[in-house]
């Protein structure tokens, strides 16, 4: 009789243990909760700030774009017209 050999090609890797928390009464538990939400509002409302303060910028940039294109716009409409008036009617 033939013996099968099994050949190991992959190991798994070692699966690291989940860290353990460290043992907190309730009331600092309740502290700790109430420090942690109040951090996270802060940074909520930084985090807000910054997305307006981007978002006001990108307007702006994009007004000022939009205005020096309106004024080329109408420059070159106010030439086309007075080359098609001709030489005679330019002022």
């Amino acid at each position: 009789m033939h013996k099968v050999q099994t050949i190991v090609t992959h190991q798994e890797p070692n699966m690291p243990t989940a860290p353990t928390r460290p043992s907190v009464d309730a009331p600092d538990f309740a502290i700790l909760h109430d420090q942690a939400l109040r951090r996270a509002q802060e940074l909520r409302r930084e985090a807000v700030d910054d997305f307006w303060r981007g978002t006001d910028a990108a307007w702006s940039a994009g007004l000022a774009t939009a205005r020096r294109s309106a004024q080329r716009l109408a420059y070159r409409l106010a030439r086309h017209a007075q080359l098609r008036r001709g030489p005679s009617q330019a002022k």
